[in-house]
């Protein structure tokens, strides 16, 4: 039986993969273990979204053809998540210190911070 993750997290890229890199990094030293989806909707970047699979085979990186703007690229990883919590965040973002997720209940912990 797949347990369903405690949260799904979207990240919707365009030509910030430097900045993407780093943020997934940061959510999944925040994690603790626990389970979670990472799901980037990337616009058309060209500056080497390729490397985030290389680097994190976990996380579902969907490549769009052409920019289809922030609205229309969150509701495609929407469409995908199966998790009741959902966590949107931007690629020059960096999560710190306490878990995204409680270890025994799907509820978020009130100090999770993001800059």
């Amino acid at each position: 039986m797949n347990k369903i993750p405690a949260v799904d997290v979207i990240i919707v890229n365009y030509n910030s993969t430097d900045y993407l890199l780093k943020c997934i990094e940061s959510i999944y030293q925040t994690l603790n273990g626990r389970s979670a989806n990472i799901f980037v909707e990337d616009n058309a970047s060209t500056d080497g979204i390729d490397r985030i699979n290389q680097l994190f085979p976990k996380v579902r990186v969907n490549r769009n053809r052409v920019n289809i703007g922030f609205g229309a690229a969150v509701n495609q990883a929407l469409r995908k998540g199966k998790s009741p919590y959902v966590i949107l965040i931007n690629p020059d973002s960096k999560v710190q210190q306490k878990p995204v997720c409680h270890p025994d209940q799907s509820r978020f912990e009130s100090s999770v911070r993001a800059v």
